[in-house]
């Protein structure tokens, strides 16, 4: 294994015993070498990013250093910019869940937003998603179709086009599908 993989390997261990430290309330951010010494290092960046729940800004009051400072540091620590990215990742599955809770307990604005964005593919979507050929002037009566309320909704338009034809064209309705004609 060579120097380089090994300090790496390393690195990311002490990021890691860190992070873990931080979760359990543990880090002892008084006389961490960070503000005893005012520089960056990187157990103590990796438990305030953590208790900071991975902004820089509130990591950085806590380490009491710069805001640049630590957003150098990470942008240079590869095992930091990877903690942050999993810290991300785990808050918004935790957002996402929340969502779908809030739908599923009958939140109207939930409900609307995960139709739209995972219902997408059954039609929920304002926008339909269609490609055509260039010499087709079929796509403009769907067009049409989709923005006078009384035809087809777009996704209906789209299935129908689809079958039809095979192409796709993106439609902008300008009225919802439930209004009246």
């Amino acid at each position: 294994m060579s120097s380089a993989v090994a300090k790496a390997d390393a690195s990311a261990d002490i990021v890691a015993q860190a992070a873990e430290t931080a979760r359990a309330g543990e880090y002892d951010f008084d006389n961490c070498l960070t503000r005893r010494t005012g520089r960056n290092h990187l157990p103590d960046v990796a438990a305030a990013l953590v208790v900071a729940q991975s902004s820089m800004s509130d990591a950085a009051d806590l380490l009491r250093v710069r805001y640049e400072a630590i957003k150098k540091f990470v942008q240079t620590h590869e095992p930091l910019k990877h903690l942050l990215r999993e810290m991300r990742e785990r808050m918004l599955d935790k957002v996402e869940r929340s969502q779908v809770q809030a739908a599923l307990d009958g939140d109207h604005g939930a409900q609307r937003f995960l139709l739209a964005t995972l219902g997408k593919n059954r039609g929920y979507s304002r926008k339909v998603e269609m490609t055509h050929e260039a010499d087709n002037d079929k796509w403009r009566d769907i067009i049409e179709a989709a923005r006078n309320p009384g035809h087809l909704l777009p996704c209906e338009l789209m299935e129908k086009h689809q079958r039809e034809n095979g192409q796709v064209i993106d439609v902008e309705p300008t009225e919802t599908a439930d209004s009246t004609p």
